[in-house]
């Protein structure tokens, strides 16, 4: 691990920061010298030095670490004034010196520094006795005490005020440019690991130290690693609670009610949490609840929110516990014994209306409309449990995992539907009733060995990398489903009909994977030279399908239900799939230390695939047995440029080859007429389609805390051979006959570029996100028995911009545009098209260190090459103050679509067919709401006094 000492001491060797932020920055200067051992006669490297102000020795203007040659550097001093120097190192007596930077902009050399060994002198000034940062081993650690800050700071105040760390607009934590991986406390996850839990509620003044180090995956890499940060708690503060109350009322009879207790001792964590509402917060998970109600959590960005995006009237109540304990007390990267669980519950009550327009083009000349409404009754109910074990002691580790799921559905849909042909007259009419209760019930285990470093070995063989993944999961849907729908047809009166039916669905499924990875078990030499790397690796899976559908049709005469014969069925289908490999790797490396480091890698997996499918069912014609073997390699090409404290750029370029293989609904199923808009049906010719991909893949990650301008870009492209298409006939009812078909030529390309640039400028952050995705194919499809080609382009831009001002105002501008564009030849030459252009606005200030106030707006725009255009603004805005000392009680008055303008609209195309969806959402509404946040961090001590 010493390996990542001169990594981090480059990192922070002259990352001065200047913490008295209100000085006359005009009137500064410069100071250098070099930490020395007189004695030994060799500088000190990573040493600690701190400037303090000489009068108020309480005030810590700046400080740094020694670099390799025990040198340091600070710029922006102050002027003008006395003030005093110390340097810290293991093993030697604090040296002190006073002085003063005579004029603005001079700069002065302290020249050579000697510091004696010997243990530090308890008697000096107690200010000075402890150092702002050091180094001790390959972690670095800092100091709160040397911090002067609010009394209720809590982490995240703090690491803004450490030098190479940086808390971004977005809420990513970064290192001198490399992103934080994790946020520990006492080496542990704090509360499911996610980072604000830790750093929005911790309280400052509970914290022993912050640490930052490397974790390395890779030893012969060094480039490949990762950076942590672990906040040590004091002694007395690392066991406790927190959590938070909150209820609120609203007009329109909104009511919301959240809260959570978390509990914490040196080896034990517990969770509970609870919230329901009537105002579209959706949580879905625990970890949702957990985040969102931190003692910090103010600012421009929430994520749990009312979701007035979200279709429907929403009801939901949740609640769920979460447990973690620790066997030993102290963990690192090579020693674990850990066991986790968490389970969460959710009910939902919904109710949905949508009205839909969907277009289709059936020739050149041709266009078929239909409108639908739809409501949509829905109640659920869903409980989740995970848990897991983890055990790793040196170079081995285990990790089993249990997940039980239970959701019961009701559902209750009604549908009315319209379809227009020529001159605007209406072809066909259909309507639809349906209830359906289901029951789904889910169990998987799972379990993972990993062994690297030294492992068994043979006179031929070694296995130093060895990696054992097992998984078995089975469950069970149920569905009782009641179904009546009525046709006209105003072209062709015998196509009318009336369905009423019912079905009973019970399927079982039994799926297990194993998988055998031995990495690096043989080294080929040719004449010496180091050729590759041999590994070796197999992936076994099977599955299994038990479906009983029992249909019933009502019978016009008697008024009774008799069984429908030909939807009546029992069908057991199960897979084989085996995909041995052989992997052959080089690496190809150059270093030098503390200056850079090149790594290449090439690689090649020979990869065979070996695929049985075996279907048995009541009906003769749908069984069927099928063997498929193919050769699926991929070869691959990864270089990755390491400049200390500059940058780190990685580009690979890989080649793949796959299949896909036809499955039962695809090749044999069974036409249910239910829904006579949509019929599908099965094709048994099927075969298998193969594709081929090329990808490249390229990274810059700015290692330099000054500015941080990093940037992504991925492109895929592709080709399948006998693609798994459809052929759909539409006549002029509007009536959908869809079956599957082979053809060639379909191809694909997809890029995803995005840039992050952040700089801070004193206590100002700034940061622009860009984000987008560009997606191309060529479909080909048959369309009414015509050969179709459908050229489609659609990309989604996504720019965010981030602007704080330490806790005092937070700004968010986002602006998000979504387009499609489908051009059709073949059977017609329409041109579809449509696009959603959204800009976001979201201002959070804190007026005083207890008022805050917030507004958030957004306006969009909706177009589309066969509708109306439909814009429409959603204005939110709060106002929030906390009360008492501790500020841990909140008041919170919030006005939510202040223009009564949201709507929801969906726009999507598939190939010749435009839709456009409309649902209900939620509106404009005022609420009060007070929560109240329990802290106490230790056993008699609540630490934010």
């Amino acid at each position: 691990m010493r390996l990542f000492q001169p990594f981090l001491i480059f990192f922070f060797s002259f990352n001065s920061t200047v913490y008295s932020q209100n000085r006359d920055t005009l009137s500064v200067g410069i100071v250098e010298g070099v930490a020395f051992d007189s004695l030994h006669n060799y500088v000190l490297r990573s040493a600690t030095v701190a400037i303090y102000g000489s009068k108020d020795t309480a005030t810590l203007i700046s400080y740094q670490l020694t670099n390799n040659f025990g040198e340091f550097l600070f710029n922006n001093i102050p002027a003008n004034q006395r003030l005093k120097i110390v340097i810290s190192y293991v093993g030697y007596k604090s040296f002190y010196k006073t002085f003063s930077i005579p004029k603005n902009g001079e700069k002065i050399s302290l020249g050579q520094l000697n510091l004696e060994s010997g243990e530090q002198d308890l008697t000096a000034v107690t200010v000075f006795s402890t150092p702002p940062i050091r180094m001790n081993n390959d972690t670095l650690e800092f100091n709160p005490n040397a911090f002067k800050m609010d009394e209720n700071a809590v982490v995240e105040d703090l690491l803004k005020k450490l030098p190479g760390i940086t808390v971004w607009g977005d809420g990513t934590i970064t290192v001198n440019g490399r992103q934080v991986k994790s946020v520990l406390v006492d080496g542990k996850p704090f509360f499911g690991g996610t980072t604000k839990v830790a750093t929005q509620n911790i309280p400052k003044t509970a914290v022993e130290k912050i640490q930052v180090y490397q974790q390395n995956k890779d030893v012969n890499n060094l480039q490949d690693s990762t950076t942590e940060v672990n906040i040590k708690l004091k002694v007395n503060s690392n066991h406790g609670s927190f959590g938070k109350v909150g209820v609120g009322y609203g007009t329109n009879k909104r009511l919301e009610v959240d809260g959570n207790l978390n509990l914490f001792s040196p080896k034990t964590q517990f969770a509970f949490v609870g919230a329901g509402n009537n105002v579209n917060k959706i949580a879905r998970n625990i970890s949702t609840l957990i985040n969102n109600s931190t003692y910090k959590g103010i600012g421009a960005i929430i994520d749990y929110q009312p979701d007035f995006r979200t279709p429907g009237s929403n009801r939901p109540i949740e609640a769920g516990m979460s447990f973690q304990h620790d066997f030993l007390e102290k963990n690192d990267l090579y020693n674990i014994n850990r066991l986790s669980a968490d389970y969460f519950w959710q009910g939902n009550n919904n109710n949905i209306l949508t009205n839909t327009r969907t277009n289709t083009s059936l020739n050149a000349n041709d266009i078929l409309n239909q409108e639908t409404q739809y409501s949509n009754i829905l109640s659920t109910s869903q409980h989740d449990f995970n848990s897991r074990y983890q055990r790793k002691k040196n170079d081995r580790s285990i990790d089993l995992g249990l997940y039980f799921g239970d959701n019961k559905i009701e559902r209750l849909e009604s549908s009315s539907g319209v379809t227009y042909g020529d001159n605007n007259i209406i072809t066909s009419q259909n309507t639809g009733r349906n209830t359906s209760t289901s029951d789904s019930k889910n169990l998987r285990l799972s379990g993972g060995y990993l062994q690297t470093g030294v492992g068994g070995s043979t006179k031929a063989l070694s296995f130093k990398n060895i990696r054992l993944n097992y998984s078995i999961s089975g469950g069970q849907d149920k569905r009782n489903q009641f179904t009546q729908s009525t046709f006209n047809s105003f072209l062709d009166p015998s196509k009318n009909q009336v369905v009423d039916r019912t079905y009973l669905i019970d399927k079982n499924y039994f799926n297990t994977l194993i998988s055998i990875n031995l990495d690096n078990i043989k080294t080929v030499y040719i004449g010496g030279l180091n050729i590759a790397r041999i590994g070796i690796a197999n992936e076994f899976s099977t599955s299994f399908v038990s479906d009983n559908n029992n249909v019933k049709d009502i019978d016009m005469v008697t008024g009774a239900y008799k069984p429908n014969v030909y939807l009546t069925n029992k069908i057991k289908y199960s897979t084989v799939n085996n995909i041995p490999s052989l992997n052959l790797k080089r690496n190809f490396s150059k270093t030098l230390t503390n200056r850079y480091a090149y790594n290449t890698e090439v690689s090649l997996l020979l990869r065979g695939q070996f695929f049985v499918q075996n279907n048995i069912s009541e009906k003769t014609f749908q069984n069927f047995n099928r063997k498929y073997s193919r050769f699926i390699p991929q070869a691959g090409v990864k270089y990755s440029d390491f400049k200390f404290g500059r940058f780190q750029n990685i580009y690979s370029l890989d080649f793949t080859l796959s299949s896909s293989f036809p499955n039962p609904e695809q090749l044999v199923t069974l036409a249910d007429s239910s829904n006579v808009y949509n019929i599908n049906v099965g094709n048994p010719n099927l075969k298998l389609s193969n594709q081929s991909e090329l990808s490249f893949n390229f990274s810059h990650t700015p290692l330099s805390n000054k500015s941080r301008f990093a940037y992504t870009l991925s492109i895929k492209a592709g080709t399948v051979n006998n693609n798994i298409s459809d052929s759909t006939i539409v006549d002029k009812d509007g009536r959908y006959l869809r079956y599957y078909v082979n053809v060639n030529g379909f191809k694909y390309i997809n890029a995803t570029g995005s840039m992050n640039r952040a700089f801070k400028i004193r206590n100002h952050v700034f940061q622009v996100l860009l984000k987008s995705v560009f997606d191309f194919s060529k479909n080909i499809n048959y369309f009414n028995s015509i050969l179709n080609n459908s050229n489609s382009i659609s990309s989604t831009t996504n720019l965010e911009l981030y602007y704080y001002i330490n806790t005092f105002l937070a700004v968010n501008v986002g602006q998000n545009l979504t387009m499609y564009k489908s051009q059709q030849t073949g059977a017609n030459n329409r041109v579809f098209s449509n696009t959603i252009r959204t800009t976001n606005l979201s201002v959070s200030s804190s007026i005083t260190k207890k008022l805050t106030i917030g507004t958030n707006f957004s306006y969009s725009v909706n177009t589309s090459s066969t509708s109306n255009d439909i814009n429409f603004t959603i204005w939110n805005a709060n106002a929030s103050y906390r009360l008492f000392k501790q500020k841990n009680a909140e008041i919170k008055f919030s006005a939510f679509d202040l223009l009564r303008q949201n709507s929801n609209v969906i726009n999507y195309g598939i190939n010749n067919i435009m839709t456009r969806s409309v649902n209900n959402v939620l509106q404009q509404y005022f609420m009060f709401t007070f929560s109240f946040f329990p802290r106490n961090f230790g056993k008699n001590e609540k630490v934010n006094n």
